[in-house]
């Protein structure tokens, strides 16, 4: 975090076979996002894939219906963070960082034919 607020942003969020949502592009702009919604508009299903994304463990019955696994992933713009880029020049070299993380295989998907 810099004096002048935090130089990592999210701007990007893709959301794909969790809970309800088949496959979800979300687009984010620098500063204040805000959810909204009626009730059962899928606010905080959106919450909990933020929650995979950062580290929160994925429980297989978020995975939807018919669906092997779910995947969330998000596109970070990485602004001056010197320890931050180069650990991640190491990695991938410069330009936006995508992160993804994937569910363990649901037991209610089909079974993979060859």
């Amino acid at each position: 975090m810099t004096s002048e607020g935090f130089s990592e942003l999210l701007t990007e969020l893709r959301i794909r076979n969790f809970a309800i949502i088949e496959s979800v592009a979300l687009p984010l702009a620098p500063g204040f996002n805000v959810l909204t919604g009626e009730t059962g508009a899928g606010k905080s299903i959106i919450v909990g894939a933020l929650g995979l994304l950062v580290g929160e463990r994925a429980a297989s019955d978020l995975v939807r219906t018919g669906a092997e696994r779910a995947t969330v992933e998000g596109v970070f713009e990485i602004g001056d963070a010197p320890d931050l880029l180069a650990a991640l020049e190491l990695l991938a070299g410069r330009g936006p960082v995508r992160t993804r993380r994937r569910s363990a295989p649901s037991p209610r998907s089909p079974p993979a034919t060859a």
